[in-house]
């Protein structure tokens, strides 16, 4: 189906000189730091499988709508972990079609009886549309009003390149964890166009939690409180989100603020879930704090993520009794 807002949002795209193009983003990142560093795959001490959906301003028609798998195998015995992590983001309501798929390697070390370092690469291919049938122009409104305008041809592209990240993770027994990970090192060329603004900006992000226990480290009973920041700048733009997750048992509850560096608040994030041992459900909601008021209520986002841990039964050897 056409979309004229999805015109709306091209001329928007085509009026950037030069066009910086950002990547997308999880609200729900304390759970999603696979997508975050590479490092990530050497932490878990069990595989992990997790899917992700978001989809940003559902109310309209030119949304975003994101998802997202992994897998990872921790290699405990060269103390080592891999992952494959697979993502699809559809932006404009399918105008441009960005699809990945990455390999990630960790190693961790300690670097002392409290700090643990955890390092992670990652190799992807990444394989890009851009959908002109699901554009709608001035002169199809018009032809349909019954006026006569010549319609307007733009060609479809695709385009593969490969990509590359790195991290890091230091994670300390006092319950402090700071990371950092670049991705798009390279500056691969996402369109056919030659200016430089086509090639893709380097994306950097900077993660830091603390986990703290309401009442002491020694009441299970207590509130555990998980203060959190991630930063991330690519190209011109700045991005914070920070603020806190409470966990009461098996019971998770967040509130988080998403705002650039000059504190233009972007949106209020909300979320809730249900941690266990073997698995992760949370949902988060985006609440639109822009100056957009006529579309207010069109322009949250709803993102749903689901983990499930797990290990491999090793199978016993059963010793044969001589005759």
């Amino acid at each position: 189906m056409k979309h004229f807002s999805a015109y709306i949002f091209l001329l928007i795209l085509l009026s950037c000189q030069p066009a910086y193009s950002q990547d997308f983003h999880f609200s729900g990142f304390l759970h999603n730091q696979v997508y975050l560093n590479p490092s990530y795959v050497a932490i878990p001490a069990m595989n992990e499988v997790s899917m992700t959906y978001r989809n940003q301003w559902p109310g309209i028609p030119a949304n975003f709508v994101t998802y997202g798998a992994s897998f990872i195998q921790p290699i405990s015995v060269i103390n080592s972990g891999t992952g494959l992590v697979f993502l699809r983001d559809s932006e404009g309501g399918g105008v441009f079609i960005r699809t990945s798929a990455s390999l990630y390697y960790g190693y961790s070390f300690k670097v002392n009886r409290r700090l643990q370092m955890y390092t992670g690469i990652g190799a992807s291919y990444v394989f890009r549309q851009f959908n002109p049938e699901n554009l709608t122009f001035a002169s199809d409104i018009l032809n349909d009003l019954g006026g006569s305008y010549p319609p307007v041809y733009i060609s479809a592209y695709t385009r593969g390149y490969p990509d590359f990240s790195a991290g890091f993770t230091g994670k300390h027994s006092n319950g402090f964890t700071l990371g950092g990970a670049v991705f798009h090192v390279t500056r691969p060329k996402e369109s056919f166009s030659g200016e430089r603004g086509s090639r893709l900006p380097v994306k950097y992000c900077l993660f830091s939690s603390y986990k703290m226990r309401a009442g002491g480290k020694y009441n299970r009973r207590g509130v555990l409180f998980t203060p959190a920041l991630l930063y991330i700048h690519q190209g011109k733009t700045n991005e914070l989100l920070w603020g806190t997750a409470a966990e009461i048992r098996f019971i998770t509850a967040g509130i988080w603020l998403r705002h650039n560096l000059s504190l233009d608040f972007s949106s209020l994030v909300l979320s809730a879930g249900i941690l266990q041992k073997k698995y992760t459900f949370l949902y988060s909601y985006d609440v639109n704090l822009t100056r957009a008021d006529f579309l207010l209520t069109k322009m949250g986002s709803h993102e749903v993520t689901f983990l499930y841990r797990f290990k491999y039964k090793k199978k016993k050897i059963k010793a044969v009794k001589c005759p």
